[in-house]
């Protein structure tokens, strides 16, 4: 009778620091490139202890952080866990770019580098289209269809968002009556509703039995 000896190795994703991004690079703790999707709090572009944000890519408590005596690499040590406050966690002075989030904060990676997920002015970088509803975007369907909703602009589709849908004769993006485009988004003329130029009255109809005829003068 044959013997068969089967090794079996199990890998788990725990076990790899390897994720691509949506360059299709490989990102890994380090690369001063925060992915919070591996768990990393932190990503100051090395690999040092004690600088703040460790090889793991996590905070580190520097010396005997929140001992209330300032030592070693700390720049400030008020003995609490409070962010925001002058003082922050990781007993480094509060503000953009010390690897502590703060209050009106979106993101604190630790650097001073744009482009790796979170901006030297401590923002989610704006890119409509990537699914994430970030600064001025009203919303982000990771798409480029207009009139679904939300607009390929990243703008909820209506009247005045500056992209014309559905029945819309035009949208400039303002509502400034009389420049070509009104604020119902129709085009300027007489019979769209919006009083502009030398009309004494425009009630968006051809009825010329009513108080205001076809030309926009009232009878």
């Amino acid at each position: 009778m044959r013997r068969f000896l089967v090794t079996v190795v199990f890998a788990s994703l725990a076990s790899c620091d390897v994720v691509f991004g949506l360059e299709g690079r490989a990102h890994v703790c380090g690369d001063a490139l925060l992915d919070k999707n591996r768990g990393e709090e932190c990503d100051d572009g090395n690999l040092e202890e004690g600088d703040g944000c460790s090889s793991q890519c996590t905070f580190e408590r520097l010396g005997p952080c929140g001992n209330r005596v300032v030592e070693n690499a700390e720049e400030c040590d008020d003995g609490n866990s409070i962010n925001g406050d002058g003082c922050d966690v990781n007993c480094r002075l509060t503000g953009c770019g010390n690897g502590a989030q703060s209050p009106g904060e979106q993101c604190d990676d630790g650097n001073q580098i744009d482009d790796d997920g979170c901006n030297v002015m401590c923002e989610f970088p704006i890119d409509c289209g990537d699914h994430i509803t970030a600064g001025t975007e009203e919303c982000d369907d990771g798409n480029a269809t207009n009139g679904d909703g939300c607009d390929n602009n990243c703008t909820e589709t209506r009247c005045l968002n500056g992209v014309m849908t559905g029945p819309e004769e035009c949208d400039d993006g303002n509502a400034t009556d009389g420049d070509g485009c009104d604020n119902n988004c129709t085009v300027t003329r007489c019979g769209n509703g919006v009083i502009t130029g030398a009309e004494e009255c425009d009630d968006g109809n051809s009825n010329p039995a009513d108080s205001c005829t076809n030309n926009c003068q009232i009878t």
